[in-house]
């Protein structure tokens, strides 16, 4: 069994709402447990780092999660980018060299 630990952590939403809940003076008070168990995360000895970064802005993230299998909750690594996403990455290589 591969044991994987991140005390260094940066997410990245597109959802202002879910920042906005997480920042709440109110949050373990929240009805959504998910939003309770990720603050659970900021009272350990771990640094995480919520941002939000505009859909249009982060295409290739949102291409790979229109890609996950939503049944599944494993950790996926990958040597190279899935064929799905090659087009949006190259993309942004052009984008960024002008």
């Amino acid at each position: 069994m591969l044991m994987v630990r991140f005390h260094l952590t940066l997410i990245q939403t597109d959802c202002k709402r879910v920042l906005e809940l997480l920042h709440d003076t109110n949050v373990d008070s929240c009805p959504i447990s998910l939003v309770r168990s990720i603050h659970q995360f900021w009272r350990r000895a771990w640094y995480v780092d919520l941002i939000w970064v505009p859909r249009s802005s982060n295409q290739a993230a949102d291409s790979m999660a229109r890609i996950a299998n939503c049944s599944s909750f494993d950790l996926l690594f990958f040597s190279d980018p899935p064929a799905q996403l090659h087009d949006v990455l190259t993309t942004d290589a052009l984008v960024l060299s002008l």
